[in-house]
């Protein structure tokens, strides 16, 4: 899946692929900044026997990184690494190429150089590539970095901890990607077919609102000899049982009820299928108006939070809609609702998140 984004070479030239010895330190994997005074940790290139000096302390480590993919470079033949930084890494490395440009970096994995390039320009929108590599060892770098990523959490919270591919409350699997493939491959099995089963998934987290939990979740699969099919959808937990949350926990009935029949696309929508949104008056009636026969499905826990301000929330409300060929997509509705009394202690804790912090599909 490719970044939405007009992404620039910031780090220019890659000056090889090189392996390294260090004076009896590993330092772990990221991005640390080339010692030219010669007084950090010793780094030699086995390659050309260049010794090389990198200051110890870390640019941008592992928990800085909310994602990174191959992808092939627009200017010639090659692949670049694209990096994708959470809101912590985006602004340490704001910070630090704004003071140290132009400079040079290393990037280590696993106690060796993947790659030393230069710093042109500061770079503060958490975004920036990687040149230089061949499909084989950018892939290969991209899923050592991803497998480790997976190992260090995103976000902590009283026992309940967010990674790239699943979610944990009191040690209890909220989602795990890894888990859903195996149910489905169990699932599936057809003993003796020549055609093979496929299953990959995707976790992304959305928003934290006190004890609520919302994420998104999407899969591509085919059952032996059948066609691929995708499914796409949100989900609020409580984090510590994994039990769906409603929205009316924290919205009160009408008011829901009111934003769903006086969205825009509600409206036009009902108006081409010929349903009368007056006759909806009960949050029940919301989740039915459209329904399967129409393609498109709504459930009570099928929310996240976008913002909040003013005992005021902004809204995301998601369906899922059948796009033919076997795929669902999301329906995203955008409410603005009034938060109920007793919840609003829940939206005012000071370690929430909302939509946006974390990559994912939605529109922000």
């Amino acid at each position: 899946m490719g970044f939405p984004y007009d992404i620039r070479p910031f780090f220019i030239v890659v000056l090889g692929m090189m392996h390294f010895m260090t004076n009896g330190q590993q330092l772990p994997t990221g991005f640390y900044q080339v010692d030219d005074s010669y007084e950090g940790t010793l780094v030699r290139e086995l390659d050309n026997k260049t010794d090389f000096y990198v200051v110890p302390t870390p640019i941008l480590t592992l928990g800085d990184i909310e994602a990174v993919q191959p992808q092939p470079d627009a200017f010639g033949g090659g692949f670049n690494l694209v990096f994708e930084l959470n809101d912590t890494g985006t602004e340490k490395f704001k910070n630090f190429t704004q003071e140290n440009h132009p400079t040079e970096g290393a990037l280590l994995l696993n106690g060796k150089l993947v790659s030393k390039a230069m710093i042109a320009m500061p770079i503060p929108n958490g975004m920036f590539n990687l040149s230089g590599f061949d499909l084989r060892k950018a892939s290969a770098v991209s899923n050592s970095i991803q497998k480790q990523m997976g190992k260090v959490p995103l976000f902590e919270k009283d026992g309940f901890s967010v990674f790239t591919d699943r979610a944990l409350g009191n040690d209890r699997t909220i989602y795990d990607a890894k888990s859903e493939h195996e149910a489905f491959i169990k699932k599936e099995a057809a003993p003796g077919s020549d055609c093979p089963l496929e299953f990959s998934a995707e976790y992304r987290p959305l928003s934290l609102i006190g004890s609520s939990y919302s994420y998104e979740f999407s899969s591509v699969s085919a059952s032996a000899c059948g066609h691929a099919g995708v499914l796409a959808g949100v989900k609020t937990v409580a984090v510590h049982s994994g039990e769906e949350v409603s929205i009316l926990k924290y919205f009160t009935e009408q008011a829901v009820v009111s934003a769903f029949k006086k969205d825009a696309w509600v409206v036009q929508r009902a108006k081409e299928n010929h349903l009368n949104v007056n006759t909806i008056t009960s949050f029940a009636d919301v989740l039915e108006f459209f329904g399967p026969e129409h393609g498109i499905v709504f459930s009570p826990s099928g929310f996240c939070i976008v913002a909040y301000g003013n005992k005021m929330a902004k809204v995301r409300f998601v369906g899922s809609e059948y796009l033919g060929w076997n795929h669902q997509g999301h329906l995203q509705l955008g409410f603005e609702l009034q938060i109920r009394p007793e919840v609003q202690s829940e939206f005012e804790a000071s370690d929430n998140f909302f939509l946006g912090r974390f990559r994912n599909t939605l529109k922000n």
